[in-house]
C-alpha cells in the first residue's frame, strides 16, 4: 500500500502512537520545519524499550542525511530531553568525521588523477577522451598501478590499461 503522507493531516497518520509519531517524521523530515518534527522525536525520545535506542540512532541518522543544508546544531535545538539531545550529538558527530574521511579520501583520489593525468600529458599527449577516462576512475589501487607504470612505459596505453583492468584486490 503506497499513501502519500503529505495529503494527510498528522491526526490520521495511525493510532498507535509510535507509528504515528515516525509517519509524522516521515512526512515532514524532507520539507517541513524543524518546528514540524518536534512532536514526533519527542513521542519517539519517549518510547521504552530494549531496541530504542537503535530506533532512536536510525531517525536521527536519517535526519541529518535528509536535512544536510541546516545547522545541526539547529535541529538539535527542537530535539526533546537531555539524552535524546546527548545521543543526537554523538550521532552527530560520528556523521561529521565520517563526511571528513570521505571527504580526504576523495581529495587523495582527485589528487592522484590529476597527476596522472598531467605525466601522461607531458610524456605522450593526451585526448580529451582519454582525460575522461581517467577522470571516470575512482579506484586508488588502479591509479596507483597506473602512475608506477608511467616510469617505464613505451607508450600511454601500456597505462592507460591499469585503469581497465579489473579491480585490484588488497
Amino acid at each position: 500500500m503506497l499513501l502519500d503522507l503529505a495529503t494527510r493531516e498528522d491526526r490520521e497518520l495511525g493510532h498507535d502512537k509510535l507509528v504515528n509519531a515516525l509517519l509524522q517524521l516521515l512526512k515532514h523530515i524532507q520539507a517541513g520545519s524543524l518546528e514540524d518534527l518536534a512532536p514526533a522525536l519527542a513521542a519517539i525520545s519517549n518510547w521504552d524499550s530494549p531496541r530504542g535506542g537503535e530506533l532512536m540512532e536510525a531517525i536521527l541518522t536519517y535526519l541529518f542525511r535528509a536535512r544536510q543544508a541546516e545547522s545541526v546544531r539547529g535541529i538539535l535545538e527542537t530535539l526533546p530531553g537531555r539524552r535524546f539531545r546527548r545521543e543526537a550529538m554523538t550521532i552527530a558527530d560520528r556523521l561529521e568525521r565520517k563526511g571528513r574521511l570521505e571527504g580526504r579520501r576523495e581529495g587523495r583520489i582527485d589528487s592522484k588523477q590529476e597527476l596522472l593525468e598531467r605525466q601522461l600529458d607531458r610524456k605522450f599527449g593526451l585526448t580529451e577522451e582519454e582525460r575522461k577516462a581517467i577522470r571516470s576512475r575512482r579506484d586508488p589501487k588502479r591509479l596507483d598501478a597506473a602512475l608506477d607504470a608511467i616510469l617505464f612505459a613505451d607508450s600511454k596505453d601500456v597505462v592507460l590499461a591499469h585503469l581497465r583492468q579489473p579491480r585490484v584486490r588488497e
